[in-house]
């Protein structure tokens, strides 16, 4: 009985050495169509030495990781990946198939009184926080006289020339919209009345009837 069972783990382990041997094989494989395919994708000239970095490194990764992990570099390197690289690759992948954690272990009430009694002054200070009025944001008048403090003369004709040009091409875009039927551009209240009294009064004038008719 017990040369039956000695026989059968032994056939486990070599089942088990195979099973190894057959994974590095096919993950040198993978490695060597990569390998090959790398040098369409980063024209570049690769040394033997690198080769056998790369093949070091990464054998010991599973097939499928290894395959998704030059995916995903292949995506985002603009030059050849080091080995680290491709190993962080690997990683990010190995963390998508892991599933995410649902249970986790369950504190003493001690645990709870002590972290309670740790935030509590956060706790009040974000409590009072809620009920608290927000300053008002500064007017655009306000903040253009900041900006002024800060600019010499020319710098600030400079500074609204240019922008004075930039509401002139966003005005452009959205007549554009308006007259093809297109979706306006998202834009906030502050900018659509800077691009609006930015036009001349007959374009104005146009596009006060074509909002408000």
């Amino acid at each position: 009985m017990e040369e039956v069972m000695a026989h059968d783990r032994q056939i486990e382990r070599t089942n088990e050495e195979n099973a190894a041997r057959k994974s590095a094989r096919t993950s040198l494989d993978v490695l060597a169509d990569w390998w090959a395919l790398s040098l369409q994708i980063w024209k570049d000239d690769p040394s033997e030495e690198l080769a056998l970095v790369y093949r070091e490194t990464l054998q010991n990764l599973k097939p499928e990781i290894l395959h998704k992990a030059f995916l995903r570099v292949a995506k985002t390197c603009k030059y050849r990946p080091t080995p680290a690289e491709v190993l962080e690759a690997a990683s990010i992948e190995l963390e998508l198939l892991t599933p995410p954690r649902t249970e986790f272990p369950q504190i003493s009430q001690e645990e709870r009184e002590a972290a309670l009694a740790e935030t509590a002054e956060a706790r009040e200070k974000l409590r009072k926080s809620l009920h608290e009025k927000p300053a008002p944001s500064p007017s655009l008048a306000e903040v253009f006289s900041q900006y002024r403090e800060i600019f010499t003369p020319e710098q600030w004709a400079a500074t609204e020339k240019a922008y004075r040009e930039y509401l002139t091409v966003e005005g452009n875009k959205d007549a554009y919209n308006r007259a093809h039927g297109i979706s306006p551009i998202p834009r906030s209240r502050e900018e659509q009345l800077a691009i609006y009294y930015n036009l001349p009064k007959v374009e104005r004038e146009k596009v006060r009837k074509q909002v408000r008719p």
